[in-house]
């Protein structure tokens, strides 16, 4: 579960529908922003970053656990992208 305390304590928190966000972006990308990515580009970045998660999972939790050194590692990219949800 999130911890607004937290996130109050260091960010500014504006909440806004997904319309009113896709808005924001989408007037940022055309003013200030190169393009918008092709589909081909999207799903093969989203790939590419399902395939890191699947790594952790498999290096913390999977039969092929991971070296010492690795393992420092996947903690910090578990705390990376503990921010994200």
């Amino acid at each position: 579960m999130m911890d607004f305390a937290f996130l109050e304590k260091h960010f500014v928190l504006v909440f806004m529908t997904i319309k009113e966000s896709q808005e924001i972006v989408d007037h940022w990308i055309k003013t200030i922003g190169v393009r918008y990515f092709s589909e081909l580009t999207n799903t093969t970045i989203l790939m590419e970053e399902v395939g890191e998660v699947a790594r952790i999972v498999s290096r913390e939790y999977g039969s092929n656990r991971g070296k010492r050194m690795q393992k420092r590692v996947i903690w910090v990219m578990k705390w990376q992208m503990s921010f994200l949800f």
